[in-house]
């Protein structure tokens, strides 16, 4: 396990008279397929996502809760394709599914080898899932006034 420190801009509350604040956190990885995947979502300027999320009894390696959108790396060392894990990924998979969260899998090779393809379809599936997410609260909100 890995730690990286993340930087990331936060608005003070309105009274307060400064600009902006930095706040560190740190990012916790698993394997050095997180870590590349990490690096490229840095360099592409993509938002920072949370790692290591604990939700609906699993863990998540990539999660941006404003898309409601996760990326499950998949590296050669863990992700056998075994029975076991294999089908722990399935379930994993659906029950994110079941509560609203889109899953994208990747792997080694992809971080590794197709890293800008990657980075653009991560990026593509973060504006329509931020879009639709925003959407989705507007319009319950709508329906309650």
């Amino acid at each position: 396990m890995t730690t990286q420190p993340s930087t990331i801009s936060a608005r003070p509350p309105a009274s307060t008279p400064r600009k902006g604040i930095q706040v560190h956190f740190p990012t916790v990885t698993e394997s050095e397929a997180e870590d590349r995947f990490l690096a490229l979502i840095a360099d592409a300027g993509l938002p920072a996502p949370r790692t290591q999320v604990q939700m609906h009894g699993f863990r998540i390696d990539a999660y941006w809760p404003r898309a409601r959108f996760a990326v499950e790396i998949d590296g050669s060392q863990w992700h056998k394709l075994t029975e076991p894990s294999s089908e722990r990924d399935r379930r994993k998979q659906q029950v994110l599914q079941e509560h609203g969260i889109e899953v994208a899998r990747t792997t080694w090779d992809q971080v590794t080898e197709e890293g800008m393809q990657l980075v653009a379809r991560v990026a593509s599936r973060l504006a329509v899932r931020t879009t639709e997410v925003v959407s989705h609260r507007e319009l319950a909100l709508a329906a309650s006034d």
